[in-house]
Order: C-alpha cells, then sequence, then structure tokens
C-alpha cells in the first residue's frame, strides 16, 4: 500500500472537519426546522394561560450573517384559556378594582420570526414576535392581580361600595357630632403672660365653620369691646378644631363636661354662657368679703420687704367699687426695686388702683407715684390678696426679680 502524502493527508482533515461542522446539518438532512420544533419554539414564547390552535409557516430561507441560519415566518393563532383582567381604578379606600379585559376562548392572530441555528442534528430556535403589544394588551390571569383586587361589576364590588358609602355616612355623623359637641356661645377670661382678655361673647358654629368673639383687654380703665369674626377649622388630629382669627387663635375639641378650650401660650377658661363656673363664683364671693373689710379713710398698713426690712407705710382708702378699690399710700421711697433702709429720708406718695379678676386671671394693679422713686407696689409684680388671721387685707408680691413686698392693711 502507499503511504499518504502530506497534502494528501492535508485535505483529507478539511473534508472531515467540514462534513462535521454544524453549520452542515442540512448536507444530511433538514434544511428548516419542522412544524413541530417551530411550534415547540412558539410555545415556550407564550403565558400558560394562551393555547395554541393553529401555527401556519408561511415560508423559510437561509440567511446568512455570522453564521448560516434558518429564517420561518410563522402566522400564530392562539385562544385564552381563562379570563385576563387588567386594572380598571382604586377605591376610595385603596382596594384594587379590575375588570375583564379579554373573556376565555378568545382567539388571537399574531405573527413572528422563528430564526434558528443547527446544532449538530437539531436546532437552537427564538421566537421575534412583531408586536408584543398583541399578548400584553389581553389583560393578565386573576392569580397575577391583588387578592385584594374586586371584580367591577360584581356582587363583591357592589357589596364593597355599600359599605364604603355606610362608612362615609356613619364617618359624616360623628364628624357633625364632633362639630355640635364644640359648638355653642360661651364667656370667660384668657391670660396670655401679661395680658389678660375679658371674654363678653364667644359663639362658634363648627358645622358652618364660622364664629364670633366679643372680647376687651383687662385693664385698670375698661377698654372698648372689640367685635371678631372667626373661622372654625379641623385639624389634622381630626377630633378638634383650631379657631381664629385677627390675632387669636386657639384649639377647641370635645371634653367630659363640654368644650375643652386650649392654647399652649395661654390659660383660657370659658364657659357656657351664663352659666358661671362654681370657682369662679367662689372667687367673686371671697373678693367681695375682702372688699367688706375696708371702708373709705385712713386704715392702719404694715410692709415687710423680704425677711427683714420693713419700709414705712401710711395709707388711706379713697374708693371703694364692685371688682376693687382705691387707695393712697405715704411710704419709704422705692428706687430700682429696693426701699432704703429705717432711716432713709425720701418718701413718695403712691395713689394706687387695685382691681379684682375672675380666674385664671390675677388682681391688677397701677397707678402714680408723687415723689422719688417707683410705686411702693410693683405693677410688674404679680400680686395675690387674702384676708389675714387678723381680719386684715395682704397684698403680696411674688414670681419676680425684686418682687418681695408684703402690704398688710388693718382696718
Amino acid at each position: 500500500m502507499k503511504s499518504l502524502r502530506f497534502g494528501d493527508l492535508f485535505r483529507l482533515s478539511f473534508l472531515v472537519l467540514w462534513l462535521a461542522s454544524p453549520a452542515q446539518a442540512w448536507f444530511f438532512g433538514k434544511d428548516h426546522p419542522s412544524q413541530s420544533e417551530v411550534e415547540s419554539y412558539v410555545r415556550s414564547e407564550l403565558s400558560k394561560v394562551l393555547a395554541i390552535e393553529e401555527i401556519e409557516i408561511g415560508s423559510q430561507d437561509i440567511r446568512q450573517e455570522l453564521i448560516e441560519f434558518s429564517e420561518s415566518r410563522v402566522r400564530v393563532t392562539v385562544s385564552t384559556t381563562e379570563p385576563l383582567y387588567g386594572y380598571a381604578n382604586q377605591l376610595p379606600d385603596g382596594t384594587p378594582l379590575i375588570e375583564t379585559r379579554t373573556a376565555a376562548g378568545t382567539s388571537v392572530v399574531a405573527f413572528a420570526l422563528v430564526k434558528a441555528r443547527a446544532i449538530g442534528e437539531g436546532w437552537e430556535g427564538r421566537v421575534f414576535w412583531d408586536d408584543n403589544r398583541v399578548f400584553q394588551n389581553l389583560g393578565r390571569p386573576r392569580a397575577q392581580m391583588p387578592r385584594t383586587a374586586l371584580l367591577k361589576g360584581s356582587d363583591a364590588h357592589s357589596a364593597h361600595l355599600a359599605l364604603l358609602a355606610e362608612q362615609r355616612a356613619a364617618a359624616a355623623r360623628q364628624r357633625l357630632a364632633l362639630q355640635q359637641a364644640v359648638s355653642g356661645d360661651f364667656e370667660g377670661r384668657v391670660v396670655c403672660g401679661r395680658q389678660q382678655h375679658e371674654v363678653a361673647s364667644l359663639r362658634i358654629d363648627a358645622v358652618a365653620g364660622t364664629g364670633r368673639l366679643v372680647t376687651r383687654k383687662v385693664a385698670l380703665v375698661d377698654q372698648p369691646w372689640a367685635e371678631i369674626d372667626l373661622k372654625v377649622e379641623q385639624t389634622r388630629q381630626e377630633d378638634s378644631f383650631w379657631v381664629s382669627g385677627a390675632d387669636w387663635g386657639f384649639t377647641v375639641a370635645p371634653g367630659t363636661d363640654g368644650p375643652v378650650f386650649s392654647h399652649r401660650h395661654c390659660d383660657i377658661a370659658f364657659y357656657p354662657a351664663g352659666e358661671i363656673p362654681q370657682e369662679v363664683t367662689a372667687e367673686r364671693d371671697r373678693q367681695a368679703e375682702m372688699l367688706a373689710l375696708l371702708s373709705v379713710g385712713k386704715v392702719e398698713a404694715e410692709a415687710l420687704f423680704g425677711a427683714e426690712r420693713r419700709p414705712h407705710a401710711e395709707a388711706e382708702i379713697l374708693e371703694i367699687g364692685d371688682r376693687g378699690f382705691r387707695m393712697k399710700l405715704f411710704h419709704t421711697s422705692r428706687l430700682n426695686g429696693r426701699f432704703g433702709g429705717p432711716n432713709f429720708a425720701y418718701r413718695a406718695t403712691s395713689t394706687l388702683t387695685v382691681k379684682f379678676a375672675d380666674p385664671p386671671a390675677r388682681p391688677m394693679i397701677g397707678g402714680q407715684v408723687e415723689g422719688r422713686g417707683e410705686l411702693m407696689l410693683n405693677p410688674r409684680c404679680p400680686i395675690d390678696i387674702a384676708k389675714t388671721d387678723d381680719g386684715g387685707l395682704r397684698l403680696q408680691e411674688h414670681e419676680g426679680y425684686l418682687c418681695a413686698l408684703r402690704l398688710d392693711l388693718i382696718p
């Protein structure tokens, strides 16, 4: 036997490699995938809720790019095996509402291009749809929709709408009851730091969202009344209302014994018009008893400043009214809040007006001084007035720098 030459070996090796290449699968058999193979490619691209009714291969060609591949043009007819749904809306409570997009058994036609490349003695194929939206627009199966979703027009949808309507009606009734609970006519006092306000009339109509306030500042000399229109708005807490108008603003909420008024920087004491609280009546009675101790004319006076210093004081009651009195004090001068010692030569005369108030307000004091220094009782210092054990009247400064004077009037 003749031995093979190198050139013969090279040509034989090249022939073997060429025959074994995947692109030459058609050399030994079919040039394109079969109908069943094309259908398997299409099946892998479809949702489980779509059943293939028919696949029609229109044409098959060989294309050359980096490699050769088979290209099949197909027409696919599918049908839905169950109803498919889409979002219709969202109910006020956030419940999703869905609707039927495609009924079960609906036929749909789609077109695609199936590209396949040879692998050994088989094929590897991919499907390219002309329009993917043809399936997307069909909707989604019920299992892929939220569990809480309701089908539009179903009995469950109708029942849920009825439930929401009842909840809205209940909320409206509750809101109306809340509005009525804080509405009414009131009167009282408001204390904001050193400012005190008397409220002769406060009308709140939370149902209409309106109100009206008649008020004035409390001073030694009566001030004119001011009428203010108010706006009543429900707050974010939903169980209270914000009442505002001009420079006024406060919160009102229902309470066990009636509306509760509040402001973080003020003390508010409102009560139903004409229904004076017992504590206010008791305080007025106490004030009347103290005024009954006094009479117009000179009275004995004793003063104590701090723990030891005893300023000189002589008192004369000038006038007694329903809610206060006027007096004149001849006393040791008070300079920069302090009194001089026992031998301090300067004297001054303070003419003071003392005016009682309803709680939470405190008595007010003010007046004029003749001579050197300040008023004997400092108007900047809060003052308490009370009966003494021996039947006198004690005026006590407190809560402030150098607010340390105690003045006893002994009838």
